[in-house]
């Protein structure tokens, strides 16, 4: 990934998805809208400057630690899957 994140394209020529910038203006009109990205730190900065340059004023909140966001959303995830199967394991042992 350090390849691709360092690389003439990842810096300078992405574009956004055409049409992109008009349905998140529609959707800020009823909610708050919030950027969630796995991105290292390393390139914090970057992804903040070109959200800032091609969705101004769209999002309520960049993350700081954006990997940080992930990992929480992640292991509640696992926890709510552990303890799904472990409720399950019991129905099936009072079957």
């Amino acid at each position: 990934m350090d390849i691709f994140f360092n690389s003439n394209y990842f810096k300078n020529e992405l574009i956004p998805v055409p049409s992109a910038l008009n349905a998140l203006n529609e959707l800020k009109k009823s909610y708050d809208l919030h950027v969630v990205t796995a991105r290292h730190d390393g390139i914090a900065e970057h992804t903040k400057a070109w959200i800032n340059t091609h969705y101004p004023g769209i999002f309520t909140h960049l993350p700081i630690d954006y990997t940080k966001y992930i990992y929480v959303l992640l292991s509640q995830v696992y926890l709510l899957i552990y303890i799904l199967v472990i409720i399950l394991q019991k129905r099936l042992v009072n079957q």
